[in-house]
């Protein structure tokens, strides 16, 4: 047994990392103490990697790109050891007391065994959510194909229109610094000024760039474009093609490499990177338009948790809701909020469409972005949607998008691409006027703000749609009303106007993980209405004791444990979805879970220190 235990901690090792000794002198205070014991340790296994290992997808010499946790005091006391020595091995990941390797099945059950060893999962592969990474889809389009818009041509921004940011004066970002975790980004004209740093982890380690405004540079295309909707100007469009916060400045933080690959280990090192450099480089927002699908609970996911100690950290952190909203025959799928998205303290963005329109009247959910709730936690996500159909942006010509997906190229310079990634990037610049117009909000400030201000879509379901549309324009008013210091919200007019002459009203009602509150930014008298006259009780069982059967269309799917594996331990193009997982009287909603009596709509519920001021998550 011993024997054995050290050859699998040289598996563990590999050739870059032979420093980890440390986990082998572990091997033989628990070698003999597993004789006899079970094969496997489920309990510290991920289910979609158990399903895995169970169901006899990888041949026995397979090696499996895995993420072990270990015990935190044993990681932390060697960590010390390692700075003293100034050789931390390039597998760690400092923020989830973790490392990463690639094993055989039978030396992952053994290692599972060990008492050191806190959970396993995979080194799950990257999916950059613009319309779902690198897969063809039928049409040619980028992923699946792209609801259809009305205008391809618009007179205006219409975008910047819907989200009532060309009625924002004298705000545009500055001083605020982005963090965007993507395939790089392209030295794009739009773009001059825009850099502060970058670094490139899509070799496992940081390979720090230049600080005189060269990007990491973007053969893949998808992180040019992200960047674009976030600080562009629009120069080479006469500034129609701007983004939301061409003001703020941004950290290329590169984890996708020109084919669009990439792993969730190196984005974890990442995280720490930023983590640890936050304060040199004043990074206030990071933004993550890209993940992979869900594999457990957010409390055992180890990016999840990475991200999670980026909002510790004091940084605002944007994730994609994922773009795993329906299957290859086109039936939705709930429940498949990708990772990081499926932490409830990240604000989690999904993917409307506009229709190419400035008018809200016309805005309807996409069919591609992965509806709620979470997988495994079941909290209320997506927190709320941008749009994410047919966004135009900056394009790296030449790019792998370019090259294989010619027909989203409007010009040399420009692209239009679809998914949450865009509808991600969009809610990152908001945020950034929102900082400009107030630095002293936090993270938690920032999502109850958007959260509340959003605009209820008339035709979309709560877990499509979450809290609603981002309403910038309010959500950047609400800031500036905010006085932090003092705790107190300045009155100021939330209702504003679009060029077709509609009122766009805030929601009012704020849904987050388990609870709901409701402000004063609508008339008490519409209660129990959202502020576009939709009634939210309709959507409630009997006591609010779960999902009523109308939220859900019919033939929807829920994510499931089962997942179909490719030989090349890629994600495949379709999930293994067994007639079991039809919604079903068997697919219960905990009480714990969202609506509950305790959730009242009353005058108690409006702003009060419980919502906004509380030393509690909210």
């Amino acid at each position: 047994m011993q024997n054995l235990g050290i050859e699998l901690f040289r598996g563990v090792l590999g050739r870059r990392a032979r420093c980890l000794t440390w986990l082998a002198l572990g091997v033989f205070a628990w070698g003999a103490a597993v004789a006899g014991q079970p094969a496997l340790s489920a309990e510290k296994i991920s289910p979609g990697l158990l399903q895995g290992l169970h169901s006899g997808v990888y041949e026995a010499g397979a090696r499996i790109p895995i993420i072990v946790r270990v015990d935190a005091g044993f990681f932390e006391e060697q960590r010390q050891r390692w700075d003293r020595n100034g050789r931390t091995p390039l597998n760690t990941m400092r923020s989830v007391h973790a490392f990463n390797t690639a094993l055989p099945p039978a030396q992952i059950e053994l290692l599972s065994r060990s008492p050191l060893v806190e959970y396993i999962t995979l080194d799950a592969p990257l999916t950059a959510y613009g319309k779902g990474g690198n897969q063809p889809a039928r049409g040619g389009t980028l992923g699946e194909e792209s609801d259809p818009i009305t205008d391809t041509s618009p007179a205006g921004n219409t975008v910047l229109q819907t989200l009532g940011v060309d009625q924002l004066v004298g705000l545009d970002g500055s001083g605020v610094n982005v963090a965007v975790f993507d395939s790089g980004v392209y030295s794009h004209p739009d773009l001059n000024g825009v850099h502060l740093a970058s670094v490139d982890f899509t070799s496992g380690q940081a390979v720090t760039g230049s600080e005189d405004g060269t990007f990491n540079g973007d053969p893949y295309g998808h992180g040019t474009h992200v960047v674009g909707l976030i600080a562009g100007d629009g120069f080479k469009s006469g500034g129609l093609y701007r983004g939301v916060a061409p003001g703020a400045r941004v950290v290329d933080v590169k984890v996708v490499s020109k084919d669009g690959s990439g792993l969730t280990s190196n984005l974890i090192k990442a995280i720490d990177w930023v983590i640890e450099h936050r304060k040199e480089y004043g990074v206030r927002i990071a933004n993550l338009s890209l993940g992979h699908p869900p594999l457990e609970s957010y409390q055992d996911d180890p990016l999840a948790q990475a991200v999670g100690r980026m909002v510790d950290a004091e940084i605002v952190v944007v994730a994609s809701a994922g773009n795993t909203g329906k299957t290859e025959e086109g039936d939705a799928i709930w429940g498949a909020i990708s990772s990081p998205g499926n932490h409830p303290d990240v604000i989690t963005v999904g993917a409307m469409n506009h229709r190419g329109t400035a008018s809200q009247a016309d805005d309807i959910a996409t069919t591609f972005s992965s509806r709620g709730p979470t997988f495994r936690d079941e909290y209320f996500k997506p927190d709320l949607v941008a749009p994410g159909n047919k966004v135009i942006g900056p394009l790296q010509k030449g790019s792998y998008i370019d090259k294989h997906f010619r027909g989203l190229r409007l010009s040399h310079f420009y692209a239009e691409l679809s998914g949450a990634s865009m509808a991600t990037a969009l809610v990152t610049g908001t945020i950034a006027l929102m900082l400009d117009a107030n630095p002293d909000l936090n993270h938690h400030l920032v999502k109850t703000m958007l959260g509340v201000t959003a605009v209820k879509m008339e035709e979309a379901l709560l877990l499509e749609q979450g809290n609603g549309m981002v309403n910038a324009k309010a959500a950047v008013e609400f800031a500036m009303a905010t006085d932090v210091a003092n705790r107190t919200v300045a009155d100021f007019d939330p209702l504003w106007t679009l060029p077709d002459g509609d009122t766009v009203r805030p929601g009012g009602a704020f849904a987050s993980g388990d609870f709901v509150v409701y402000s004063t930014l609508v008339d008490a008298s519409t209660l129990p209405l959202w502020g576009n006259s939709s009634n939210w009780s309709g959507y409630q069982l009997a006591g609010g004791a779960g999902w009523a059967d109308s939220i859900f269309d019919p033939n929807a799917m829920l994510w499931a444990d089962a997942t179909l594996w490719a030989d090349a331990m890629l994600w495949a193009d379709a999930m293994l979805w067994a007639d079991a997982m039809l919604w079903a009287d068997a697919m219960l909603w905990a009480d714990a879970m969202l609506w509950t009596d305790a959730m009242l709509w009353a005058d108690a519920m409006l702003w009060a220190d419980a919502m906004l001021w509380a030393d509690s998550r909210y």
